[in-house]
């Protein structure tokens, strides 16, 4: 193409093991089918990686992926994804990101970096438009993320430079690190910073000058300007921009669903646990609104603590996946610690979500005396312990004593644990979180069949879904087997288009407000590339597949497709569904019906031949033949 619209049509090439560093354009054939962002990201990983690949090895890619939106003018369209073959679950590990990181990254003229190899040195990747060289990092080595931004800034000269950084715990490859950019809207999922740390790789900096252009200016305007106005005119539009996700902590607990205790509990009354929730807090210690690029809704909040033990704590307002998990799983609903220990992870470079469940599990286990206080090194594992859960956290990070077990993530952990330790470690795929709406089964379908383990941002349906009428709790209606694969195109589109999924109908917007019809007129304006809604959702449909496709090729079947084990032996323990478990019969049938909407083999969950062909992807039918994915079919 002789001019790039959206995209900048540069794909950034570094060989860390050799240093060796080159650009190669990016094909309209990969942009067009696989869109950006995760979208290519999947693609590259799918075809230079596979079984036999090491995630800790040099083998192993590192891909920042931005999309076609990313760095314009817009709704949110600061995202990009962070994609590697994950050393957490050894599947398929991506996480999004937000900031300013990614859109410096596009100003610096990529749209995608593919990083390889492992250094002999530490170093990080300084990208400054087309100076794009590898700099000694040992100085930087044990630095938090934060001392971290701060000393490459001062070292290039330059306090608008924007970053993603590894900590300590990155750097003692922690198998649930996470990559931290300079703002903290954080790629946490996966185990990202751990493949960074493998490859002696400290930070990606980036300096960008570059525009990106729009085919039709007036007609993008058009579009974006009239999706911002309806997102003036939703429900949920102030409650969110006002507490961000913090409002889901009251929500969840009014319907039995917010963890406590590993889950043992999910609810407590209001009266006690009230200054907890964000429309208590986050007036309180507001001290202004901030947003990631592009971006009218401002959702994130800058507080500082003012009162109490943590006074003088400051910092971007938690998200609900951080206090959920590293609060109330542990049983502590204070949002003053909340705020300092999600500032602990952040500095740590760890991911809030795997490290809350993974913690939760070792305190359950202390609980019931599979742990003692001389298997965990003196410390008293007991719930609501603020001074323990601080420790601890910095022990993983440095995988000191019986951190070093809980570094492995919640699943190895329980392992190394032994004794039934397992029984209390709850994940799918290998994969653990602090949600659950066990209840509302097509949640659970979503999570289930998502392609990274147990995900709500793959193509989980809410309850605002209207089209399926009033939200109906245990109904196994093959209905929502459709509804879960249209967010799962929902979700695709916006993660490979780069488009913040707040404002999406993942989250603020009613349903066919902010879906793929939309996503395809953006798309169309900014390129200028006709995107119909057809040909976006075969994209989408592409992209899923062939990630199913590398779950599959990585021994993944229908049987991982399966809800964590207390949802399917333990009684809900609170409110009107006390007593009840999801029905495995009734949930087996509800997959059945996902798996023939998606094209897969009901027995093996995989994606037939006939389905990966008529997405141009016969190459990768061939590959999961050649590893006897197709044998089971057969049967």
């Amino acid at each position: 193409m002789s001019k790039w619209y959206g995209w900048k049509g540069t794909i950034l090439r570094v060989d860390l093991s050799t240093g060796n560093i080159t650009k190669e354009p990016l094909s309209e054939e990969l942009a067009y089918n696989f869109i950006g962002g995760r979208g290519v990201n999947s693609k590259i990983l799918y075809d230079e990686t596979g079984p036999k690949t090491n995630p800790l090895g040099p083998d192993n890619r590192l891909i920042i992926g931005t999309g076609p939106t990313t760095g314009t003018l817009g709704l949110g369209n600061s995202r990009f994804t962070i994609t590697g073959k994950s050393p957490l679950t050894g599947i398929l590990g991506d996480a999004s990101g937000g900031g300013q990181f990614g859109a410096e990254v596009k100003f610096a003229g990529y749209d995608h970096v593919v990083i390889q190899g492992r250094a002999p040195q530490r170093v990080y990747l300084w990208i400054n438009d087309d100076e794009v060289v590898l700099k000694d990092a040992q100085h930087l080595w044990g630095k938090t993320t934060w001392e971290t931004e701060e000393l490459i800034r001062k070292e290039l000269g330059d306090r608008d430079i924007k970053t993603l950084c590894i900590g300590p715990a990155g750097e003692n490859l922690v198998k649930y690190a996470s990559p931290i950019p300079n703002d903290e809207a954080v790629p946490a999922e996966t185990g990202m910073g751990c493949v960074m740390g493998s490859k002696n790789l400290k930070a990606v900096a980036a300096r960008g000058s570059r525009s990106v252009y729009v085919a039709d200016p007036e007609r993008y305007e058009r579009v974006v300007r009239k999706w911002f106005e309806d997102i003036l005119e939703q429900p949920l539009r102030k409650l969110h921009h006002d507490i961000g996700t913090t409002w889901l902590i009251r929500q969840f607990n009014q319907v039995c669903d917010l963890p406590i205790k590993n889950a043992q509990e999910l609810r407590r009354p209001e009266a006690e646990i009230g200054q907890f929730f964000g429309e208590s807090f986050v007036p309180k210690y507001l001290i202004r609104h901030t947003s990631c690029f592009s971006c009218g809704h401002a959702c994130q909040k800058y507080v500082q603590i003012h009162d109490g033990p943590y006074a003088g704590e400051k910092g971007r307002r938690p998200e609900y996946g951080c206090l959920a998990s590293l609060c109330s799983e542990l049983g502590i609903f204070d949002f003053a610690f909340g705020l300092k220990i999600t500032n602990l992870a952040n500095q740590l470079g760890i991911d809030a979500q795997e490290a809350g469940p993974t913690m939760a599990m070792a305190f359950e286990c202390y609980q019931r005396g599979i742990l003692t206080q001389e298997d965990t090194d003196g410390l008293k594992l007991e719930w609501g312990n603020k001074e323990v859960v601080l420790e601890l956290l910095r022990r993983i990070a440095n995988r000191e004593g019986f951190g070093d077990i809980l570094a492995e993530g919640c699943v190895n952990a329980a392992k190394k644990i032994g004794k039934g330790a397992e029984k209390y470690a709850y994940h799918i795929k290998g994969k653990s979180h602090p949600d659950r709406l066990t209840a509302y089964i097509p949640a659970v379908l979503g999570f289930v069949v998502a392609t990274r383990g147990w995900d709500h941002l793959r193509g989980t349906v809410f309850p605002h879904i209207t089209s399926l009428g009033p939200p109906k709790f245990w109904d196994y209606d093959p209905r929502y087997a459709k509804a879960v694969l249209e967010r799962e195109h929902i979700d695709t589109a916006a993660d490979s288009l780069e488009i913040c999924k707040f404002l999406t109908e993942f989250a603020l917007m009613e349903e066919g407000a902010g879906g793929i019809q939309r996503m395809a007129e953006v798309l169309s304006a900014l390129t200028g590339v006709d995107f119909s809604e057809e040909r976006l959702h075969k994209a989408c449909d592409r992209i899923y597949n062939v990630e199913r496709a590398y779950l599959a090729k990585h021994g993944i079947r229908r049987e991982h497709d399966v809800p964590p084990r207390h949802f399917l032996e333990t009684p809900l323990p609170d409110g009107p569904s006390k007593g009840r478990t999801i029905d495995r019969e009734k949930f087996e049938e509800l997959k059945d019906a996902w798996y023939a909407l998606r094209g897969s083999d009901k027995n093996t969950g995989a994606p037939k031949r006939e389905t990966l062909e008529a997405l141009g992807l016969k190459y990768v039918a061939d590959d999961l033949e050649k590893v006897g994915v197709y044998e089971k079919e057969k049967i």
